[in-house]
């Protein structure tokens, strides 16, 4: 039994300058669709995160909170918020650890609304 270890070059002229060439293209090629690809994902990515941050109108009443968003309205019961979070511009009204609607205070223009509003959300969540 023979066994033969190595290369067979064929015609012997050494390296062949188009198929180098050939090669390299084909590398480039498939880096910039490597690249093309990951950057749509990261741009599908970054505009989705978009829907998580949506204007809402919030209407407080002393059994409920109505939202308005996207042109749909419901209502949540005071009993839904499990903890609110107050901090120096808004409000999170939290449903669970990871879900909270956010109440910015710059929007509440009327005097007295700011506290008023701070009033009812500490008595109907704590």
């Amino acid at each position: 039994m023979q066994v033969t270890l190595g290369f067979l070059a064929q015609g012997g002229k050494g390296f062949d300058v188009t198929s180098i060439v050939a090669t390299f293209v084909s590398i480039l090629i498939l880096l910039v669709l490597v690249f093309v690809f990951m950057f749509l994902v990261f741009l599908f990515i970054y505009n989705s995160r978009k829907a998580y941050y949506v204007n809402a109108l919030y209407s407080f009443y002393d059994f409920r909170v109505t939202i308005k968003a996207s042109g749909k309205e419901f209502s949540k019961s005071w009993k839904e918020f499990v903890n609110v979070k107050e901090s120096k511009h808004h409000f999170n009204l939290y449903l669970s650890k990871l879900e909270a609607y956010i109440v910015q205070k710059d929007k509440l223009i009327e005097i007295g609304e700011l506290e008023n509003l701070r009033k009812l959300v500490y008595k109907k969540i704590n």
